[in-house]
């Protein structure tokens, strides 16, 4: 399925303290999409997948599916369990 981003995402791949510091790319991003620790399906339209990228940190991908494959919103790094935690308590 082809991923398309937002210019905001795209964006996000020039910045150094998400390419360096978490070796974020597309790839990563992919990855992710494809096999997430926690699916947030509960905000319509807009599906929010989280998975662990080192021992403290988790990556969070927003997206929407659509006609011509998947549009990636935004993406960001956070502490593990952050979001995580959230998302199950509400399930």
């Amino acid at each position: 399925m082809k991923i398309y981003y937002s210019k905001h995402a795209e964006e996000k791949f020039t910045e150094e303290s998400y390419v360096f510091r978490f070796r974020i790319n597309k790839s990563l991003i992919r990855k992710i999409i494809g096999k997430p620790d926690v699916i947030d399906d509960s905000r319509g339209e807009k599906l929010i997948v989280i998975a662990g990228i080192d021992k403290r940190h988790s990556l969070v991908v927003v997206y929407k599916l659509f006609s011509k494959g998947i549009f990636v919103i935004t993406f960001f790094p956070a502490r593990k369990g952050r979001y995580e935690s959230k998302i199950l308590q509400r399930r």
